[in-house]
């Protein structure tokens, strides 16, 4: 295992628009987080029933399938100049636009069983492209829409961007922006306490999910009276909300 592959970027590697990713991926390996991540994300994927795909909780926001698409290409994208300056290519790339991407791609007329399958094939080309990185590779720099990245930097922003979380809970159901499999661990609710603190079982990812996010399963939770200890029962995460 390379040394570097198993270091966090440190914050100079990289924009600082990436340190939320960057900050949610685990201590380790890095190859090893990407392959977990695989298995972790099917498990997922292949829960959603076909006619839930298309599903958007607001009109504004994306559908399950339109998020697994931005996936799908932006994971594709940042690999690409990974390949480059891995290569010590010095040549300045250009970023893109997430959502002209989303709009001008009819995702929702698409089989989400083949693009599940596809998430699992670009994931695996990304963990061969990583794998045999020697330690020097990992540290090489270039210039991707005018901020400097490392490659090292680059693979921890693809599982980042998987990670990244922001909840919303509807009838107790958590739908978390991030193709990952995980129950929330029970806690304790106080009318008055701003955030429920939650830890994924998957990858040890720790989430604080601002309680104007929260509904629980039982309404009569929120009510003052009860007690400030109430345990509160949460349900299996959900994906399908959308990556900003």
């Amino acid at each position: 295992m390379s040394q570097a592959a198993a270091t966090k970027p440190a914050p100079t590697e990289h924009a600082p628009e990436f340190s939320n990713y960057v900050t949610l991926v685990a201590e380790g390996d890095i190859i090893e987080t990407l392959e977990q991540q695989i298995e972790n994300s099917l498990s997922l994927l292949r829960t959603i029933p076909s006619d839930k795909a298309n599903f958007r909780y607001a009109p504004d926001k994306w559908s399950v399938k339109e998020l697994l698409g931005h996936v799908i290409d932006s994971e594709r994208i940042v690999s690409y100049p990974a390949l480059r300056f891995a290569r010590n290519d010095q040549t300045p790339l250009p970023g893109y636009e997430q959502d002209d991407y989303v709009r001008d791609t009819d995702f929702n007329s698409r089989n989400l069983a083949d693009m599940v399958e596809e998430f699992a094939t670009v994931r695996r080309a990304t963990i061969q492209l990583f794998r045999p990185l020697k330690e020097t590779e990992w540290l090489r720099h270039g210039k991707a829409n005018e901020n400097d990245v490392s490659v090292r930097a680059l693979a921890y922003i693809i599982a980042g961007h998987e990670l990244h979380p922001r909840a919303s809970c509807v009838a107790g159901t958590y739908r978390v922006k991030s193709l990952f499999r995980a129950r929330l661990v029970p806690a304790t609710y106080t009318p008055k306490m701003k955030y429920r603190s939650c830890v994924s079982r998957a990858g040890n990812l720790s989430m604080e999910i601002p309680r104007r996010w929260v509904v629980p399963q039982s309404k009569s939770a929120l009510r003052k009276s009860e007690p400030s200890t109430a345990p509160l029962r949460w349900s299996k995460i959900f994906c399908h909300a959308v990556v900003t």
